[in-house]
């Protein structure tokens, strides 16, 4: 492949966003996830290993079917073009669900707003809902599938690219071999760290109370005290989590094909 690699300011300000905007989206779906179930991966539960994974997947597999996928020609300019970029797709795609789950509550509060504003009062509960609805509990299951997988739509477009170029299965093989690689590695070295120095990070001394709400907390039985092992081991994960998001971000940048400059 000889496309020379372009220059000027667009490509200055990707070489930024690419690696910045994958590390902060995964910090903060992390964190939310993190603060209802604050455990490293030795403290998972099913569900949340389905929700941590997720995007971890997402990310890897759309860095590996798009790593030697052109972005169409001609592209076009502005927002109608954006959907069709693959440093759209890498970098935001892994967490479509969740952005769009967060534009929805988002739009719902300003209607709710709009509601009050104009009614004054609203009902407590929709007509026809309850909390026992079996559906209801379905529809919970079904937002947090889509919130954890909802890159699967970006992936199936990728792949349809590759595909009216031959390249099809090609794409698909090198996107789940990546995806596997990122997601065996991190957790792997993980497990491999905290096992080579299990006496620093299983610690069993209980942290002291640094903040007073937080004995608060602890008197009132709202929370379980951590371990000195608990935080060095989510410390440890945190660290680890945002160094391999940052450096696929960046290994996909340098090598993906880029477009000749006119």
């Amino acid at each position: 492949m000889s496309e020379r690699r372009g220059g000027g300011f667009g490509s200055a300000l990707a070489w930024v966003l690419v690696p910045v905007v994958p590390v902060v989206l995964e910090n903060t779906y992390n964190g939310i996830l993190m603060i209802a179930v604050p455990r490293d991966p030795h403290d998972w539960v099913w569900s949340m290993w389905l929700m941590q994974v997720g995007p971890l997947l997402g990310f890897g597999f759309l860095a590996g079917a798009t790593l030697a996928l052109p972005d169409p020609d001609p592209l076009r300019r502005g927002p109608r073009g954006w959907h069709a970029r693959r440093s759209v797709w890498v970098t935001l795609g892994p967490w479509l669900g969740g952005l769009s789950c967060a534009a929805f509550f988002v739009a719902w509060s300003l209607l709710d707003w709009v509601i009050k504003l104009v009614n004054g009062d609203k009902p407590e509960h929709w007509p026809g809902l309850s909390d026992e609805s079996w559906w209801i509990w379905a529809f919970e299951i079904l937002v947090l599938a889509f919130v954890a997988y909802g890159w699967l739509w970006p992936a199936v477009a990728a792949i349809r690219r590759a595909k009216r170029l031959g390249r099809g299965w090609e794409n698909m093989q090198r996107g789940l071999a990546v995806a596997m690689a990122f997601v065996a590695s991190l957790f792997g070295s993980f497990w491999a760290i905290t096992e080579a120095w299990r006496s620093f990070f299983f610690d069993a001394r209980i942290v002291p109370l640094l903040i007073a709400g937080a004995g608060m907390a602890l008197l009132s039985g709202c929370s379980s005290p951590m371990s000195y092992g608990e935080v060095r081991r989510r410390e440890l994960f945190h660290a680890m989590l945002l160094a391999w998001m940052f450096g696929l971000a960046v290994l996909w940048r340098w090598w993906s094909p880029r477009r000749p400059s006119a």
